[in-house]
């Protein structure tokens, strides 16, 4: 005798659990998948950092001498510096030109004066010794003032 089967029915919760659990079981083996590639790449990274190991000591090791040389590279430079800023300023003095010192200022009374002695030498000198030029007293009096103001505007 055979049984024939004519509907077949499924629960909804039924339904609902095998869809979960194959999603479920996708999941479970996309993350062993990922897992199996982190351990390949650990295992690749550990093996390159045992490659330079060696040469990471090595270099290492060299630390403290190449910290020697360099401290006594710039005590030198320190020192050279100091010359430098010792000699540098001597050679410059000899080199650059002396400044000519500033001269004071005259007062006005120092001008007046000197003008007025100045103009006196001049009317005395020239009166002195020579024959009596033709000129006019008024000619030498501007001839005199004139010489005057010259004084003033001399720089």
């Amino acid at each position: 005798m055979a049984f024939v089967v004519n509907s077949i029915t499924i629960d909804l919760m039924t339904l609902l659990y095998v869809v979960l659990a194959l999603a479920g079981v996708a999941v479970l083996v996309t993350l062993l998948i990922l897992l199996i590639k982190a351990i390949k790449t650990l295992d690749s990274v550990n093996g390159l950092l045992n490659d330079v190991k060696d040469d990471i000591k090595e270099t290492t090791d060299k630390l403290p001498d190449l910290m020697e040389n360099a401290t006594i590279i710039t005590g030198n430079i320190v020192d050279v510096t100091d010359s430098v800023a010792i000699t540098v300023p001597a050679i410059m003095e000899k080199i650059t030109p002396k400044k000519k010192p500033k001269q004071k200022t005259k007062t006005a009374e120092n001008v007046v004066s000197s003008a007025v002695v100045n103009a006196l030498l001049l009317l005395l000198t020239r009166s002195r010794g020579k024959k009596k030029d033709a000129r006019s007293t008024p000619v030498k009096v501007v001839h005199t003032i004139s010489r005057i103001i010259s004084l003033f505007t001399k720089k």
